[in-house]
């Protein structure tokens, strides 16, 4: 019987994030379930990254080849003539750097090819599938695209890891006390929004807060953040390299984060929540707020100062009806789903 097997193709650094390789986890997890083989190829990763893969049980695959530049269609030859050798009979790739030139190089292939996206940074799309699972994604044009190109396009084509599967019937409690806060800007933070995040919570006097800061080993300000915890009068908890996130969002009483994936896992989880974007693909952000009353959206990084986010912070905590309702609609806006419930390949 044939193995079926699936290549995904993304790197992690401190300037790409982690965000496509943990998004590409939750359609390998899927894959795997159902009695896949799946293989990960990359050209940049952290090597926390790279064994947390390893212990999933997936397959990797560093391209080596130190002259080809991410994203050219030297690249996506070396996809190809991988794929070829693996058999794949399915190809993912998820990345801003995978333009038009490298996607045609992976129509030579016969296996079906998948896109995801965020906001159309590709200038054509050779893909048999493009998946956005942002908000805004049915106001994007995606009219540059090969005829038989299928797009699942919206929220309802959201996918979440496995770990998330045992809070499916979740019933978010909304405390009246509210101390618990969990604070999340991916696993590089390039901008250290997680510094800026310690230092205004350390406005707030009037309560003491219990603090849990999710960070990537590899972020280049883990050592800042940890002694501004060290000084707050908060109770602060750095957690390095989370495996389970879906356990510090269902003990939060609030978050603070960014957008992207952790936002729609958020969500799921029913975590009332405030939101800085920090990148220019978290374009959906005002939405989650003005349209469906889900985060509070209080503007960009560049933008935000300490007594913006105090502020918002302490009007979040004392206002347990705002947090109720940002709850609801949260959870009402993404449901359990895995990559093979919207896919069907």
């Amino acid at each position: 019987m044939k193995k079926n097997r699936l290549l995904i193709r993304a790197d992690s650094s401190e300037v790409i994030g982690s965000g496509h390789i943990m998004r590409c986890i939750a359609i390998a997890q899927s894959w795997i379930f159902t009695g896949g083989e799946v293989t990960f190829c990359f050209k940049v990763i952290s090597q926390k990254l790279r064994k947390r893969l390893i212990t999933e049980g997936f397959n990797v695959y560093m391209m080596s080849e130190s002259d080809i530049e991410i994203g050219s269609v030297q690249d996506g030859k070396c996809l190809r003539l991988l794929s070829e050798e693996l058999n794949a009979d399915t190809v993912i790739i998820d990345g801003y750097h995978f333009g038009e030139e490298f996607q045609k190089e992976l129509t030579k292939l016969e296996s079906t090819f998948i896109v995801l996206d965020d906001f159309v940074h590709s200038s054509f799309y050779y893909a048999d599938i493009v998946i956005n699972r942002s908000l805004k994604a049915l106001d994007y044009d995606y009219s540059n695209k090969l005829p038989k190109t299928q797009l699942l396009l919206g929220p309802e084509y959201t996918f979440l890891r496995r770990e998330f599967k045992k809070y499916s019937d979740l019933k978010k409690k909304i405390s009246e006390n509210p101390r618990n806060i969990m604070v999340t800007f991916g696993g590089a933070d390039p901008q250290n929004a997680t510094s800026l995040v310690v230092d205004s919570l350390n406005v707030i006097k009037e309560l003491r807060l219990n603090i849990k800061i999710l960070i990537g080993s590899d972020n280049p300000h883990l050592n800042t953040v940890k002694q501004k915890s060290v000084c707050s009068h908060h109770e602060i908890e750095i957690i390095k390299d989370q495996k389970d996130v879906s356990v510090v969002m269902n003990w939060a009483d609030m978050a603070i984060t960014a957008g992207g994936t952790t936002m729609n896992e958020l969500l799921f989880m029913g975590v009332p929540s405030i939101s800085i974007k920090t990148a220019p693909n978290q374009r959906a952000l005002p939405l989650y707020d003005e349209v469906y009353n889900a985060t509070w959206y209080v503007g960009e990084i560049s933008n935000m100062s300490h007594y913006i986010l105090s502020n918002y912070t302490s009007k979040l905590l004392k206002n347990r009806e705002a947090r109720r309702l940002m709850s609801d609609n949260g959870m009402k806006l993404i449901k359990y789903r895995e990559f093979r419930d919207i896919v069907r390949i």
